[in-house]
């Protein structure tokens, strides 16, 4: 079944394009055009889908798959318990990687744009998680892209670059 968070993933290049032509990197024009190519190729999927369904009499059903049954888990969140469940388990979790991304997010030595861009699609791929508020590990899955993307470009950084602490735990062992 096609997953609508990945709108989000779509979202964050669309708006990261508007930002570029907002902070003058990219005509306006420029960038509604790519916008606009991004958003036909991304419903096409989605209307394919939609139409099988329909001819086959089971829109209803793949609706109510897709968009309802994840609201209708019982949930009682404050906002406070989002930002435990991703500062306080999440990111904890998944140290050194942690470390590597948030690294990335703040480093000088990376274009301010990809930065930019790195950090809105974070954020919008956790908007999408915490949405149905349910605290559900899989739901996590969706944020893995970003999270990993961004904490890999933590190799391309340049060694010497970095603080020495960072530079220990990088230093080749072998070789």
């Amino acid at each position: 079944v096609v997953k609508y968070v990945v709108l989000f993933d779509a979202a964050a290049f669309g708006f990261f394009t508007l930002l570029l032509a907002l902070q003058k990197e990219r005509t306006w024009g420029t960038a509604l055009k790519q916008c606009v190519v991004m958003g036909v190729g991304f419903c096409i999927p989605f209307a394919l889908l939609l139409l099988y369904y329909y001819q086959k009499d089971l829109l209803d059903d793949f609706w109510f798959h897709t968009f309802t049954v994840s609201g209708r888990y019982p949930k009682t969140r404050i906002v406070s318990d989002y930002f435990k469940f991703f500062f306080a388990d999440f990111f904890p979790r998944f140290l050194p990687v942690s470390i590597f991304y948030f690294y990335v997010l703040f480093s000088k030595s990376i274009s301010k744009y990809l930065r930019q861009f790195l950090a809105l699609w974070g954020a919008l791929v956790w908007v999408v998680i915490l949405i149905p508020g349910n605290h559900y590990w899989h739901y996590c899955i969706q944020f893995l892209v970003p999270f990993s993307f961004t904490a890999g470009l933590f190799f391309g950084v340049e060694r010497q670059g970095l603080p020495k602490w960072l530079q220990l735990i990088t230093r080749p062992k072998f070789g």
